[in-house]
Order: structure tokens, then C-alpha cells, then sequence
């Protein structure tokens, strides 16, 4: 839930007690971020403000991005899709011939530093599923001939 803050803050502190006196939020709120008790994304844009200048980072490298990035919506190669937070991994969701496709990401996905970053990574499942049909298709086609010949 709060991987991202957990591995900046380890990085960039002495300790939780330090890090809640140079940002001025309680050291409460830091403890509960370090123990999984609060999430991230539920922190106050100045908490959050307050915590990234400390550390010297942006506020979106501190943020779980899979909460963030439900519904976010594109459209590639005419495909209109969207993505999903089942709860325990990031999926891209479109209708494909009338079908609805959900591509599940699981360990393809990680975690970049820049939004835009997860387009690329849509693309390229679609990509992927795309090129699982042409080879099917392909495949069937070939199977189909050799078949008939004999």
C-alpha cells in the first residue's frame, strides 16, 4: 500500500522521529504511513508537500499509483480503454469485436515515476493482445490448409 513512501523515506531519514520534526506533521502520522496503518493516497496535499520537500521529492513519487491510476482512460489504435484496480493489481479494460478484454498487468506493471509512463505500458498489452490474434489467425489459416491437403 505505502511501498513507495516506505522505500523514499528509508533512503532519506534517520529516523521517523526526525523525518516528523524537520516536516512538522506528527510523528503519529509518519508511524502509521511506516506501518501500513494510514495510506498515502489519504494524506493531505500539504502533509504530503511537507514530507516531499523534506526528502526532496515530488509529491507523485511519494503517492501508490494503482489507486491513483483507476479509470484513467486512453484511446490507442482506435481501442478505447480504461484502466482497473481490482485490488490487487492494475488491468487494462476494452470492448474488442463486441468482447469485453481485460488485460490483467500483474507483473509487468511497476512503478514509474511519471504518469505518462502507464500509456506506454497500455499500448503495449494491447500491442501484445493484438499480436495474439494475428498469430492465431495466422496459425489457423496454415493448420487449416495442411489439413485440407491431406
Amino acid at each position: 500500500m505505502n511501498e513507495r513512501f516506505i522505500e523514499k523515506i528509508k533512503n532519506k531519514t534517520k529516523s521517523q522521529y526526525d523525518l516528523a520534526q524537520r516536516a512538522g506533521v506528527p510523528y503519529s502520522t509518519i508511524n502509521g504511513l511506516m506501518n501500513q496503518k494510514h495510506e498515502i493516497n489519504k494524506c493531505s496535499a500539504s502533509t504530503l508537500l511537507k514530507i516531499a520537500n523534506v526528502i526532496g521529492v515530488e509529491i507523485g513519487e511519494l503517492l501508490d499509483p494503482y489507486p491513483v491510476m483507476d479509470k484513467m482512460e486512453g484511446i490507442y489504435k482506435n481501442i478505447q480503454y480504461h484502466w482497473h484496480w481490482n485490488g490487487k493489481t492494475m488491468e487494462v479494460l476494452f470492448r474488442h469485436h463486441g468482447k469485453e478484454v481485460v488485460l490483467d498487468t500483474k507483473n509487468k506493471l511497476h512503478f514509474p515515476d511519471k504518469m505518462n509512463a502507464y500509456r506506454y505500458i497500455a499500448e503495449m498489452e494491447i500491442d501484445e493482445f493484438l499480436s495474439g490474434l494475428e498469430f492465431e489467425v495466422e496459425a489457423k489459416s496454415y493448420y487449416g490448409k495442411l489439413f485440407s491437403e491431406t
